[in-house]
């Protein structure tokens, strides 16, 4: 799954408020997306994902910080 994909379906559980049923699998798909992103690097992905993945993180006690850079295509 994408990791778009993936962060829309987190967010959609949390929303109707089942994530505690799926809290490890939630941490395990978050920590999988963290491990395979570079921030810094990553061209492409759009503001969408990336509000996504912050509140997500946020919210699930991650310390993220506020400094993502983007860049125009």
């Amino acid at each position: 799954m994408e990791s778009l994909n993936l962060l829309e379906l987190i967010d959609d559980i949390e929303r109707l408020g089942l994530s505690f049923k799926f809290e490890e699998d939630i941490n395990k798909a978050l920590l999988k997306i963290i491990s395979i992103e570079n921030f810094e690097d990553r061209i492409g992905k759009g503001l969408h994902e990336t509000a996504l993945l912050f509140g997500i993180l946020r919210r699930r006690g991650f310390d993220v910080s506020e400094g993502i850079q983007f860049q125009h295509l």
